[in-house]
């Protein structure tokens, strides 16, 4: 096996042992239950028969293996009175750890709990049940390579550490790795994950995959909101690295964390240093960071060891690059794909899910609701270029803020470039809608050394532009339409590829690709990238190709753009991915003193609910719930402009649920409808979640509240205007 190498800048050398724990495979004994020579008790009688042995053991005890340890466990007895752990397996609420300062979960009124908050029996097995990284065998049955767990291990050994390995690699898997064992040994009780916002879907799909035993929180909202969430413990907490510097500003009171791992540090280093340096003054007694690359200058240096070593950053003079890199040299892991690309796969498609923010939430909403209500109107008369036109309007909404170059998918595509370019390599940005994107592109990717690729130029400049991307070190994006010819070689000095944006047809995406790159996979391995936004068209027509196997990932090499063509039928475009049923506009039975009862179009009906002053949307929410025969109702949280908390409660003791109530004008999806379980989940007194919105629920929040089996009620803006309207409250 060849040595685990780290590098720091652009030396490279060997790694000393035993600086690194980079082994192939953990080093961790598995816990053994029996050892010979017999224990004391132990008779063996000889019976006639010369070749039969039968052993009389008296009636075992019940051994406990302590948890905080992975040497060989010492074999204790334990009280002779043990709960029955049968609840555990029936509580559908169980999970590990609680969100009790990451406590164990227990129901309540058990009577049972330890100081640490864990029955005796659950203390005793939790190193099994939070093992993944243990057992080398199930960590790549669950997906881990081994490079990854050797990253784990690094982790794991090293409290102030940096991993570096190249984008791609997967280390939110290793630090997962990491996570569970050190849980399992109660070295970890609470981890703050700090990230740009872009990166916080992929810690919360990794976590949920790889270690749902782990009871997250997520940090987000308002300022008020946000305070009143960090007092409530949970094993992993996420925060926007934005959201998390400016409560420290503010002197927001957080709670203690055994670790706090800042991810993506080059891309913050470069674009918010100071939030770095106000994060860097939370004590911790692990700190870990995730980036693409080793810092290049002092400077970087110095932010990274004011974080991760605050007492060597903090020494007497000003040390110059190479010094630092000296001081630290033993805790960073860094290595190329070059270096691992015996363990890689030759290809590896990602999906990076975004969400829309504050300003281009309401700007999509609007637009989504015309042209749903366009769609709806033209009635037999639609066709497919009636929904590639609403496609185009909805997608380029989701790109770009007016007269701005800024956006979700913006920032994420420049983080990544960030951290990618870092460590001197080069990757292919797509746009399905030529120069109207690549125009705004440009500007943001200038300073990583841009080559436009433009598909309508002659085929003389494509091909000049790609030998400029090939030969000049400097020039490391290039920015193509989809459509751009290839020069009939594979353009290996790229190993990333970004789609911007891209056609619903996903064998024009492998297409392109298969134009670049002919054999699907440069020398290194390629790394491809989809950004997606969630709650708009492109999670509802996604999630269609995903119910008929026809997402990227699933097609054929061979597929052809034209077999797809028809899979989504012009009904499916429209009732399945448009929600716009054809005919007139839904009409109510009509209501005393209401009108004819007929609800206004989408736009509007969602423009009236958000134009309620926040008192007035909270009044509306309350009475909507006395009437779905909630007597007592009590406010967590005061109304603002995103909306209140509430918590609803029928009469003579009955059914208690938690409220969150939305003020937005896009509509609501998996993500909100999640959280306000997850909210509920940690409140004792809750049997379900009422989530209202002033807009409609996404069709994938709809499905997920159906498989919530009755503990979610989605009540959105049509129910609550029918409400408003029948008291009055709106024409």
């Amino acid at each position: 096996m060849s040595p685990v190498r780290k590098t720091a800048g652009k030396a490279i050398s060997p790694l000393r042992r035993p600086s690194i724990a980079g082994v192939r495979e953990l080093r961790i004994a598995s816990p053994a239950i029996v050892s010979f020579p017999l224990p004391p008790g132990l008779s063996l009688t000889i019976e006639e028969s010369p070749t039969g042995i039968a052993a009389r053991v008296p009636e075992p005890g019940i051994v406990g293996l302590p948890p905080g340890t992975l040497d060989q466990p010492v074999v204790e007895g334990l009280p002779s009175v043990l709960g029955r752990p049968e609840y555990a397996a029936n509580d559908p609420s169980f999970r590990l750890p609680s969100v009790d300062g990451g406590r164990l979960r227990q129901p309540p009124g058990t009577g049972r709990e330890t100081l640490g908050g864990r029955p005796p029996w659950l203390e005793a097995i939790a190193p099994i049940l939070l093992a993944p990284a243990q057992e080398p065998d199930i960590a790549a049955a669950l997906g881990a390579r081994p490079y990854q767990q050797d990253a784990a291990q690094a982790l794991i050994t090293n409290p102030r550490f940096l991993l570096a390995d190249d984008p791609g690699t997967g280390k939110l898997r290793a630090v997962c790795l990491a996570l569970s064992v050190l849980a399992g040994q109660g070295q970890v009780h609470r981890a703050l994950v700090a990230a740009p916002r872009e990166r916080l879907p992929a810690w919360r799909r990794e976590l949920e995959t790889f270690l749902p035993e782990l009871e997250r929180r997520e940090i987000r909202g308002s300022s008020a909101e946000r305070l009143e969430q960090w007092n409530v413990p949970g094993f992993v907490v996420l925060s926007p690295v934005e959201d998390l510097a400016e409560d420290l500003e503010a002197g927001v009171p957080l709670p203690a964390f055994d670790l706090i791992l800042l991810d993506r540090f080059m891309a913050l280093v470069r674009r918010r240093p100071a939030d770095i340096r106000r994060v860097s003054r939370l004590e911790a007694q692990r700190r870990w960071a995730l980036a693409g690359s080793v810092p290049a200058d002092a400077e970087d240096w110095r932010i990274l060891l004011g974080f991760l070593s605050p007492d060597v950053a903090s020494s007497p003079g000003r040390p110059g690059t190479g010094e630092l890199r000296e001081r630290f040299t033993q805790n960073v892991l860094r290595r190329s794909k070059a270096e691992l690309v015996r363990q890689m796969p030759r290809l590896t498609r990602s999906e990076i899910w975004l969400e829309l923010d504050r300003v281009l939430g309401p700007l999509y909403a609007s637009a989504w609701a015309n042209e749903r209500e366009r769609l709806r109107r033209l009635g037999s008369s639609l066709s497919r270029s009636h929904i590639q036109a609403s496609l185009d309007t909805l997608k380029q909404a989701c790109n770009f803020a007016p007269e701005s170059y800024d956006g979700p998918k913006v920032r994420a595509l420049v983080d990544l470039a960030e951290e990618i370019t870092s460590g001197r390599s080069k990757l292919v940005v797509f746009t399905i809608y030529g120069e109207s994107t690549a125009s705004r592109l440009l500007p943001a990717l200038e300073a990583f050394g841009v080559v436009r690729l433009r598909a309508d130029s002659p085929a003389s400049d494509q091909e000049g532009a790609l030998a400029r991307f090939r030969a000049q070190p400097g020039r490391r994006v290039l920015v193509a339409d989809l459509d751009a010819r290839g020069d009939g070689g594979s353009l290996d000095p790229a190993t990333y590829v970004v789609h911007f944006d891209h056609d619903w047809n996903p064998a024009l995406r492998r297409r392109a690709e298969q134009r670049f790159f002919p054999d699907l996979g440069p020398t290194l391995p390629l790394n491809i990238f989809e950004l997606w936004v969630s709650g708009t068209v492109e999670e509802s027509y996604h999630r269609a190709l995903e119910d008929r196997q026809l997402l990227a990932s699933n097609l054929p090499q061979d597929t052809r753009p034209a077999d797809l063509d028809e899979k989504l039928s012009l009904e499916d475009w429209r009732t399945v991915v448009f929600e716009a049923g054809p005919g007139p506009a839904f009409v109510s039975a009509p209501t005393a003193g209401a009108g004819t009862g007929s609800l206004p179009g989408t736009g509007t009906l969602r423009s009236r609910l958000v134009s309620l002053t926040p008192e007035q949307w909270a009044s509306a929410a309350e009475s909507l719930l006395r009437v779905h025969g909630f007597e007592t109702i009590r406010r967590l949280t005061s109304p603002d402009e995103s909306g209140l908390a509430l918590l609803a409660c029928r009469p003579g003791g009955g059914e208690c649920v938690f409220v969150r109530c939305l003020k937005t004008q896009r509509s609501v999806g998996v993500a909100e409808a999640r959280q306000a379980l997850e909210e509920a989940d940690r409140r004792p007194d809750c049997d379900g979640v009422y989530l209202l919105a002033t807009a409609e629920f996404t069709p994938a929040c709809k499905k997920f509240a159906e498989e919530a089996g009755g503990h979610l009620v989605l009540l959105g803006s049509t129910d609550l205007y029918r409400h408003l309207r029948s008291q009055g409250t709106v024409p």
